[in-house]
């Protein structure tokens, strides 16, 4: 987006002051990191050992107004469709 014209910015403030805690994080030596997506929301990701650091850190960031914790699911698994013939057959 930053390369469209006119070019379009979705961060915000908040946005910017997450990017840089988290790098004070593993500065520090804290194992998160963080993606963003099209829109202003950074998802950060831990361990969960520090999972309570890094919210309590990302709460007190002026301007975040809520945060999320999610876990990883239970994994892959196969599900059976009671042999449904495929379509079209």
């Amino acid at each position: 987006m930053l390369t469209s014209a006119p070019p379009l910015v979705y961060w915000q403030p908040a946005t910017l002051s997450v990017m840089g805690l988290v790098a004070r994080m593993r500065q520090d030596g804290l194992g998160v990191c963080y993606t963003i997506d099209a829109g202003p929301t950074v998802h950060c990701l831990c361990e969960p050992s520090c999972a309570a650091q890094v919210t309590a850190a990302l709460e007190a960031v002026e301007g975040v107004r809520r945060v999320l914790r999610a876990a990883p699911g239970a994994g892959v698994r196969l599900v059976d469709e009671g042999g449904a013939a495929p379509r079209g057959a």
